[in-house]
């Protein structure tokens, strides 16, 4: 799999600023389109405990594989694009 998922569409984030979250995935759910729906919570700092969604496709795990999965959340103009650790 392609640990950096530049193939996830963000939903827009609100009350989460602009910057750099640590996060791992608590839900994942495949789609009958074969989208991955992926919802994250970020693990650390003021906004620990707040969720963020985002779509993703071409991934080479399932949805199984991804859940609990570490990783860090980039926070861009409101649009979130997550990178998944090792």
């Amino acid at each position: 799999m392609d640990k950096n998922l530049n193939n996830c569409k963000g939903f827009a984030v609100s009350g989460l600023e602009d910057g750099i979250y640590e996060v791992i995935v608590v839900e994942a759910d495949e789609r009958s389109d074969g989208v991955i729906a992926i919802d994250v919570a970020v693990s650390s700092g003021p906004h620990r405990g707040d969720v963020v969604s985002v779509l993703a496709t071409g991934l080479s795990k399932s949805w199984v594989d991804l859940l609990a999965s570490p990783g860090t959340l980039t926070v861009s103009e409101g649009r979130p694009a997550l990178q998944l650790d090792d």
